[in-house]
């Protein structure tokens, strides 16, 4: 009975989006990350949104940005134990440079330490979204769920042949029973839409796709991991409702 009690549970679920974003060192087999943004649909009027403030050519990106604030439950936390010497120029200049750095900001889960700490912070973050049915939502996102599951999963130890060291989890990843073990990618999503491939909408710019052109040259927020979490947001929900 407490089988079939589990099943129909999952079956009557309400979905939930969760919009997701890293920043690491590097995107490299050695990346550590830096910071990690995520937001969430709609909770409270999911079914109810908006479709006004979708407008592709819509220049009013902070009233954009405030509203999906608003909208959503928000999460962002800043790393302090990656080591700064595995970042290029490139990534000290347009990734660093955007960090708190400890500095307050207005949000409803906001953490900055160490990994352990940010991994405690962040399940606490997903309890509240127990009782949905979990997709996580990345864009060309394959190391940003990878480093999803070392912070979220319960993993099986198995004795393997090769050794990675104690900073990487082996076996099998378990997910919380109400999330997917599997994400969805925007970039494929992006090249499905619009009829290209997948090359093609890779080069595409995100804040012009979300905001429109005039919003998107007046941005200097890009490469910060919760803007780019909301970035996520509203291409996804401009494309798919």
């Amino acid at each position: 009975w407490m089988v079939v009690i589990l099943t129909q549970k999952l079956f009557t679920m309400k979905k939930l989006n969760l919009y997701l974003d890293f920043e690491f060192t590097s995107l490299s087999p050695d990346a550590q990350p830096i910071s990690i943004g995520i937001v969430s649909d709609d909770i409270e009027n999911q079914d109810n949104l908006a479709n006004e403030w979708l407008d592709s050519d819509n220049p009013y990106m902070p009233f954009a940005n405030e509203l999906l604030g608003k909208m959503s439950k928000s999460f962002y936390a800043e790393f302090t134990d990656f080591d700064i010497n595995r970042c290029d120029d490139w990534v000290k200049e347009n990734v660093l440079s955007k960090l708190t750095k400890g500095k307050p900001i207005e949000l409803e889960t906001y953490a900055i330490g160490d990994t352990d700490l940010i991994k405690t912070v962040l399940k606490e973050y997903l309890e509240q979204f127990s009782d949905y049915e979990m997709q996580i939502v990345v864009d060309c996102g394959t190391w940003d769920f990878y480093w999803f599951l070392q912070l979220v999963a319960e993993w099986d130890k198995i004795d393997n042949i090769w050794h990675y060291g104690d900073d990487f989890n082996s076996g099998l990843p378990k997910l919380p029973s109400n999330t997917s073990p599997v994400p969805f990618d925007l970039n494929d999503i992006i090249a499905i839409k619009k009829g290209i491939s997948p090359k093609e909408a890779f080069d595409l710019n995100r804040e012009e796709l979300a905001f429109g052109k005039v919003a998107a040259d007046s941005t200097d927020d890009k490469h910060n991991s919760l803007w780019d979490a909301k970035v996520i947001k509203y291409i996804y929900q401009k494309l798919i409702q």
